[in-house]
């Protein structure tokens, strides 16, 4: 769990070279939250550095990891900013409609039409 938190300090930070090193010697401890949390902080990393690509692999991963309305609809969303800063807009509605759909509860959910208008105004 340490690595979790180192990985997380460092990206806080801006060395992003040290998060990945960390986050990647983090061992899996089975936590329907903490698991999909460290995946997801990966994505955080690749998305500073630009590599969207990275980036939406691991908030896939990360929202795929455990469904349950507090990291899968944040990794959803993650995803599909990430799916926007490609142009990739039918992909980004997608996961932004799953998010209103599958968890209408949660914190996502409340500013998620916003989004939906954003990327259908470039459908």
């Amino acid at each position: 769990m340490a690595n979790a938190y180192l990985g997380g300090l460092y990206l806080r930070q801006g060395k992003y070279n040290e998060a990945i090193e960390a986050l990647e010697n983090y061992s899996a401890t089975g936590s329907p939250i903490l698991d999909p949390l460290v995946t997801g902080l990966k994505g955080d990393v690749h998305s500073e550095l630009k590599d969207y690509k990275k980036a939406a692999g691991f908030y896939k991963e990360a929202a795929d990891k455990s469904a349950n309305s507090y990291t899968t609809p944040l990794f959803l969303k993650k995803l599909g900013l990430v799916y926007e800063a490609q142009n990739e807009f039918k992909q980004a509605e997608e996961t932004y409609k799953k998010i209103k759909t599958d968890f209408p509860e949660s914190q996502e959910a409340a500013m998620i039409d916003g989004l939906i208008g954003r990327v259908q105004a470039h459908l």
